[in-house]
């Protein structure tokens, strides 16, 4: 199984990044949008943030 550079396989992170994305009331519809981010060994909620700045201050 692949891991990124922070040591997650895909489905690691991805299900890090779709629970806070739920959480906020979102939900990823295209998962290969993100493997770029995950490739390149972002945070799963980094890259959630930057893609969505309005959510950053935001509590769960």
């Amino acid at each position: 199984m692949d891991k990124n550079r922070n040591g997650m396989t895909w489905q690691e992170w991805f299900g890090i990044l779709e629970t806070f994305a739920n959480g906020h009331g979102m939900t990823i519809h295209d998962e290969e949008a993100w493997k770029e981010e995950w490739e390149a060994g972002k945070d799963p909620i980094d890259s959630f943030l930057d893609e969505c700045p309005e959510y950053e201050d935001v509590d769960l």
